[in-house]
């Protein structure tokens, strides 16, 4: 889960550095659309195991999460 955020932040760190070389501004939105752009082409770079491991924690959460946490609001 913490290789797809920083693929989604990185995704950002390239987009500034881009823009200090070039000088051109991509709006906001284009830059979010970009960012997960790039996190769907790496979560499609996981093998099998990998991809089952983020379902099995996603369940978990749904599931209620670790004791006393409120993690199934965020679903």
């Amino acid at each position: 889960m913490t290789a797809i955020l920083l693929q989604h932040e990185f995704t950002h760190v390239s987009q500034f550095i881009t823009q200090i070389k070039t000088d051109k501004k991509t709006s906001c939105f284009d830059a979010e659309i970009e960012a997960f752009v790039q996190e769907v082409n790496f979560l499609r770079t996981l093998n099998k195991e990998e991809m089952m491991s983020l379902v099995q924690r996603i369940i978990y959460y749904q599931e209620g999460g670790y004791q006393g946490s409120n993690a199934e609001s965020i679903f």
